[in-house]
């Protein structure tokens, strides 16, 4: 085989690999654990007919919002389905409120909490949070 024909094969492969390692920078987003209690007025929020929604600010545009659903103790643990995990980011807390299946029950949160634009609950999510950093404190009232 000449040289010349080795180098090119050479360069082929170093700039297939380096173009494969740039095509990866940025697919594997990075994702935190978010898990904590939720409490309404000071006490466990339990019910089975909420699912808690981060909404991300505008400048952090997400494919799937993050969920979680309730424990009977109220802790919730979010994810964004398959993904698992919750990108970093400052997110405005809301939560959906499953009136259909409720069978006359009043939603035990204020209604401020059920939209995304409306709700005072704001959460960030870091690498490294302190405890308690994601515990949700909602209001009857």
């Amino acid at each position: 085989m000449h040289v010349s024909t080795l180098r090119r094969g050479t360069r082929l492969v170093r700039a297939l690999c380096l173009g494969a390692w740039l095509a990866c920078v940025g697919c594997g987003e990075r994702r935190m654990v978010v898990s904590g209690k939720a409490t309404v007025d000071g006490k466990p929020l339990n019910s089975k007919l909420i699912t808690i929604l981060f909404a991300p600010d505008l400048d952090n545009p997400l494919k799937k919002i993050p969920f979680g659903v309730l424990d009977d103790q109220g802790n919730y643990t979010m994810s964004t389905g398959a993904n698992g995990g919750v990108p970093p980011g400052r997110y405005r807390v809301h939560i959906h409120w499953d009136s259909k299946n409720a069978k006359g029950q009043p939603c035990p949160v204020h209604p401020k909490f059920l939209e995304s634009g409306l709700t005072p609950l704001t959460i960030e999510v870091v690498a490294n949070p302190s405890p308690g950093a994601y515990d949700l404190k909602f209001t009857r009232h």
